[in-house]
């Protein structure tokens, strides 16, 4: 197949429906998330120790570029540094939430000082040492292991292996280099997207402490239908934890 057909049949597959709907579930995730997360650092303004002491909360602003740059960088067929960037947020939220947890009393630099006793190897395994009060036993213990899943998935695509090497060897061979993805390749990419996501609010909402994230999600959220992760796996628990609020049950 000569270069100029098949940049043409990409250009009519990205003009159709399929491939459109899934650019629009793209930045519908991200304005989702730019809506929650807003939210959460306005919130957390209330709290000189959030604001003063906690890694996960003086990190936001690197935190929300982050998540963010994907929006720039799906739609020029760049896939996998996505799915490397996503790996990046997962880890580093879930390692400061350890670190906060853990050194709850301490000053930030001293938490500073935990996080590099900690060294540089990966940290997702000490989430299973911290606790989440939106959850059951049952589901403290699904959320670790979805957060583990999660992240041994996205390291496929940080560290050199043989199953991403074959990988890229086949889409050669199949003429799917960079920019010419298919509507599956950009599916799959909104599920990795979404899942990180709805972990990462998860774990500021509770960060955050229960009694904000309430007040998040009937002030700010629950009004709002169209807001993405009100379909999410770990953000609808923590959404259901407040059923029991005023504004629920007198909403309508």
């Amino acid at each position: 197949m000569s270069g100029i057909p098949q940049s043409e049949a990409h250009a009519e597959l990205r003009e159709s429906k399929e491939f459109q709907d899934e650019l629009k579930f793209l930045q519908r995730t991200r304005d989702s998330f730019i809506k929650a997360f807003t939210a959460i650092t306005v919130y957390s303004s209330r709290s000189p120790y959030l604001c003063r002491k906690s890694l996960l909360f003086t990190d936001v602003e690197d935190i929300l570029q982050s998540s963010l740059s994907y929006a720039a960088l799906v739609p020029e067929g760049i896939l996998n540094v996505t799915r490397r960037e996503l790996r990046y947020i997962l880890e580093t939220v879930c390692t400061h939430y350890y670190v906060d947890s853990q050194q709850f009393d301490r000053s930030l630099e001293e938490r500073v000082t935990f996080l590099r006793s900690l060294g540089r190897q990966p940290k997702i395994e000490l989430l299973t040492n911290a606790k989440f009060e939106a959850f059951d036993s049952t589901k403290s213990a699904d959320f670790i292991s979805d957060v583990s899943q999660l992240y041994s998935l996205l390291c496929e695509f940080v560290h050199p292996s043989a199953q991403q090497i074959e990988e890229r060897l086949r889409r050669i061979e199949a003429g799917r280099f960079s920019g010419f993805e298919r509507v599956e390749d950009l599916r799959r990419l909104n599920r990795d997207v979404f899942r990180t996501l709805d972990i990462v609010l998860a774990v500021y909402f509770r960060a955050l402490s229960l009694s904000l994230a309430g007040d998040i999600f009937t002030q700010v959220l629950d009004d709002d239908k169209s807001w993405k992760f009100h379909k999410g796996r770990w953000c609808g628990i923590i959404s259901h934890h407040f059923d029991y609020k005023f504004e629920r049950q007198h909403a309508g």
